[in-house]
């Protein structure tokens, strides 16, 4: 059997492997203006463990996707024990089944990398109302690293790039 890291994620249950850790998307929302008139998109929900403290906590209309099925198996039955009215769907983030200018807030965590990145910084700025808010969290290379360090890390993860702070920042300044 040949399963990548995402498969690994998702067949153990990991609740949340993104830089930070759950701590740090906390704090990150306790920055945002959310309240129950919000629309967030939890962008690669894995277990759902985002998107239902969102619901709980902001009482806030909550819509998480993830293209795994596994994770979606997770999220479904996290969101089903815990009583949460979220919408969950199973889909790429590549190309989200979301009518333009639908979210309020975005939250990515530790999934962008793992797609074609250009498209889903599209799709999000899709998606995403005009005054809206991005908080993507993702792996970043912290230094520029030779080809053969590069090639093997995303090989390991199936990563079709792997970028630097600087070039995350000019993606999504190209993505608007």
């Amino acid at each position: 059997m040949n399963h990548s890291y995402q498969d690994a994620l998702a067949i153990i249950g990991i609740e949340g492997a993104h830089p930070g850790g759950f701590e740090l998307t906390k704090q990150l929302l306790k920055n945002e203006k959310i309240d129950h008139t919000s629309k967030i998109l939890d962008a690669g929900c894995g277990t759902g463990q985002t998107s239902a403290f969102l619901a709980k906590t902001f009482l806030c209309q909550v819509s998480a996707v993830d293209h795994h099925p596994e994770m979606v198996k997770h999220a479904k039955k996290r969101f089903q024990q815990a009583n949460l009215s979220i919408d969950l769907y199973e889909h790429s983030i590549e190309e989200l089944p979301f009518d333009d200018n639908s979210f309020d807030l975005i939250i990515a965590e530790s999934t962008t990398a793992f797609t074609d990145i250009q498209k889903s910084l599209s799709e999000f700025y899709r998606v995403l109302k005009l005054k809206g808010t991005l908080l993507s969290i993702d792996m970043t290379a912290e230094t520029s690293l030779d080809s053969a360090s590069k090639k093997e890390i995303m090989n390991f993860y199936h990563l079709r790039e792997l970028l630097m702070q600087s070039e995350w920042l000019n993606s999504f300044r190209q993505k608007g």
